[in-house]
């Protein structure tokens, strides 16, 4: 049998009549194989994207369930907009869990469209303000807590900003900052929340990511930023307008409030050391006796 359906629950052994239903019904959740006939889950992956392209907020948040621990395939997955990567075999307790988590994260999406009602949006760049941010990190620590869900935070600062200002006059400092909120806005994920934490600083919280997922973001917006070569002849590094950014993820221990510290730490060393740079939080840690 190609297709049965329990209830919301819709079953598919055929990725093409898969992703027919997809394409003219609404979904919230998609369980995902990577190996199927005639098409492979990446490529099913592709296809959705490509469903979603200009309808982002209505795109379903995906678990890939697989047999097979690839680390490239893993990869590969997470940078095309997963949300959780499953290995076989598991138990049903355990995908309920997951995905009860999924649609927490769901909820809060829709949380995220009601606060853009409410005047929680930064006038200049368009990201989200202090008052959204102390609101949302509120929110990650309870998750966290409550589902022991991992995250990393990101603290990005411009790069020589004030010498910036001095030089190019404060309407060409707002058109950076707007030009970095676009940037950041275009690089996450629906499920990220990312804000203006004060004057040249921005704030990232970025579930379910791991060090390295958090480094290939912050690498990606660096190399775009400076691709821009927006003229900043004051800057240390560059003849260009660039950031530093600091990068932590949470240990099982922590609370958000030592998890933005660590970012902070690790983002006045990069500024201490070099602009220009990402600096994980981790490299900081001084060795054991």
């Amino acid at each position: 049998m190609d297709y049965r359906c329990v209830g919301n629950i819709h079953l598919f052994n055929e990725p093409i009549k898969a992703l027919e239903h997809i394409e003219n019904t609404h979904n919230d959740i998609i369980l995902l194989d990577l190996f199927m006939p005639k098409m492979n889950g990446l490529e099913v992956l592709d296809k959705i994207n490509d469903y979603y392209k200009d309808r982002t907020l209505e795109r379903p948040y995906i678990i890939i369930c697989t047999g097979a621990e690839d680390h490239e395939h893993r990869k590969e997955a997470f940078q095309k907009g997963i949300m959780d990567y499953i290995i076989k075999p598991y138990t049903s307790d355990e995908l309920l869990l997951r995905i009860e988590r999924i649609s927490e994260f769901k909820r809060m999406e829709e949380k995220i469209h009601f606060l853009e009602k409410a005047a929680l949006r930064d006038v200049l760049t368009g990201l989200w303000n202090k008052r959204a941010l102390e609101d949302e990190l509120e929110r990650i620590a309870h998750l966290s807590k409550r589902y022991h869900i991992s995250y990393s935070i990101l603290l990005l600062d411009m790069d020589q900003f004030k010498k910036y200002n001095d030089t190019y006059a404060h309407l060409a400092g707002d058109e950076l900052l707007k030009t970095m909120g676009r940037l950041i806005t275009k690089n996450i994920r629906k499920s990220d929340f990312a804000g203006r934490f004060g004057g040249e600083e921005f704030l990232l919280i970025l579930p379910y990511t791991d060090s390295q997922g958090a480094e290939i973001m912050v690498r990606r917006m660096l190399c775009e930023l400076v691709e821009m070569n927006i003229k900043h002849e004051c800057n240390i590094t560059h003849t260009c307008a660039s950031f530093t950014a600091g990068i932590a993820v949470k240990e099982k221990e922590e609370d958000i409030i030592q998890v933005i510290k660590k970012a902070d730490e690790a983002l006045y060393f990069g500024k201490r050391n070099g602009f220009n740079v990402a600096t994980f939080s981790d490299l900081l840690k001084k060795p054991s006796p």
